[in-house]
């Protein structure tokens, strides 16, 4: 029985709480609802006069299609040399594309505006001015990594690309400029690591081209020397010195094919990545989004004035005559006091002589 009471008296506590609750919100409805409705036009009055963004984007993937060096490796037997794009992952591409040195390729590029009546840079665009080259590229990418961004599917790997200006047109071309400066620059450090491959066997070669010829000299020498081989000392030095010429020119030929498929790999120009998703011009824009602000707003206002509402119902129930109640008045008072004390250090609410003398001799 006692726990069946005391489910009820909570059930009623807590209906009680709620009716307070209601109350409340009933009683200063004059306070919340104008609250709300101006929270909900100021969100969107804010929204509407604000510049429309618009953003485009493009996705794209690392590519994995066999290159010809690979195909050429296969066929004659050179083994396959490490292209650039075997250690390239959709990670690699996302930390390469918010990097400083890959923003400032992309600064310098002119791209047409209608807004600046014409083609102008991203320096002209975002209107940095002053100091010196450096000093202008540093606050250009900055100006560009607050504007594009990144994404990637955890899945399949795929990269989205992200770019909002105040042109859709705009937006596009940039999109689009960073995609082709992605191709070059894996191309430029392709053809650097194909140029510094290919450097490397050459010497390899030439090496090796030096030892061969010294064993097959140490060959044709002793067997000049020894037309007759009757010991089986000569054999094993016989037998020695021709496997030297067989390892010497298995190595040869091995470094042969590789010098023709570097040489291969540094003619070919391969796509580095796969576009899934070229850039459109976008056709509405992405912020300010006046919809949805409206409705933070309407949330935001609820929030806000209904709980201004209860505090102003909490102080309109103070009791002066209780002492807690009481302190807390004067405490609130002395905040209120420096409060004006502060404004008076700053010149604010101090009245003029004249107008208190004329105060005083006023009848």
């Amino acid at each position: 029985m006692n726990g069946r009471s005391a489910d009820r008296e909570s059930t009623s506590l807590r209906g009680v709480y709620l009716l307070d609750f209601l109350t409340i919100l009933i009683r200063r409805r004059r306070l919340i609802l104008p609250g709300v409705l101006a929270s909900v036009l100021l969100a969107g009055l804010v929204s509407r006069l604000l510049p429309p963004i618009f953003t485009a984007s493009a996705k794209f993937l690392p590519s994995k299609n066999p290159d010809m060096i690979s195909r050429m490796g296969t066929l004659v037997g050179g083994g396959k040399l490490e292209g650039y794009e075997d250690n390239v992952t959709s990670e690699y591409y996302i930390d390469l594309l918010k990097s400083t040195t890959f923003l400032a390729r992309i600064a310098p590029k002119k791209f047409t505006s209608r807004e600046k009546g014409g083609d102008v840079d991203l320096t002209a665009y975002y209107n940095i001015e002053g100091g010196e080259d450096t000093q202008k590229t540093i606050k250009t990418v900055l100006a560009i990594s607050r504007e594009f961004s990144l994404s990637l599917d955890r899945k399949t790997k795929v990269i989205t690309l992200r770019y909002s200006t105040r042109e859709p047109e705009l937006s596009a071309a940039i999109v689009n400029a960073f995609l082709e400066e992605l191709k070059v620059f894996n191309q430029d450090v392709r053809d650097f690591k194909a140029k510094r491959n290919r450097e490397f066997i050459e010497k390899q070669l030439e090496d090796n081209q030096i030892l061969l010829n010294k064993a097959e000299s140490a060959l044709a020498e002793f067997t000049a020397r020894n037309k007759k081989i009757v010991t089986p000392e000569l054999e094993v030095d016989k037998d020695r010195l021709k496997r030297n010429v067989d390892v010497q020119t298995e190595v040869f030929i091995t470094l042969k094919k590789q010098l023709e498929l570097a040489k291969i790999e540094e003619q070919e120009k391969k796509p580095s990545i796969e576009v899934i998703d070229s850039p459109t011009v976008p056709l509405t824009k992405s912020k300010p989004r006046t919809v949805r602000n409206m409705i933070l707003a309407f949330f935001g206002g609820i929030f806000l004035f209904g709980t201004m509402a209860f505090f102003l119902d909490y102080f309109s129930r103070l009791n002066p005559d209780d002492r807690r109640h009481r302190e807390f008045l004067e405490s609130l008072d002395d905040v209120k006091k420096d409060g004006f004390r502060v404004l008076r250090l700053f010149g604010w609410g101090r009245e003029k002589k004249g107008n208190r003398h004329r105060d005083k001799t006023t009848p």
